[in-house]
């Protein structure tokens, strides 16, 4: 299986029990309950600044691991 593909990480992440692969989540208060109750938050993107979803699970507490965020005031 490829890993350095987006399919062959989704397949890797899926296979395991630990990940979970929510797809689109818009309600804000199940937002809000799974940044405060994840072990992480895994930013995927570093375009657009200061990214809303970022500093959410930031403020709920979570670890963040993101790649190359720049903040814009």
């Amino acid at each position: 299986m490829p890993t350095g593909t987006r399919r062959g990480s989704l397949r890797l992440a899926a296979a395991d029990a630990r990940v979970r692969l929510l797809g689109a989540v818009w309600d804000q208060d199940q937002l809000d309950q799974l940044y405060g109750n994840a072990l992480t938050y895994v930013h995927g993107h570093s375009v657009g600044g200061t990214n809303p979803s970022l500093l959410r699970a930031m403020g709920a507490g979570a670890a963040t691991s993101a790649f190359d965020v720049s903040f814009k005031p």
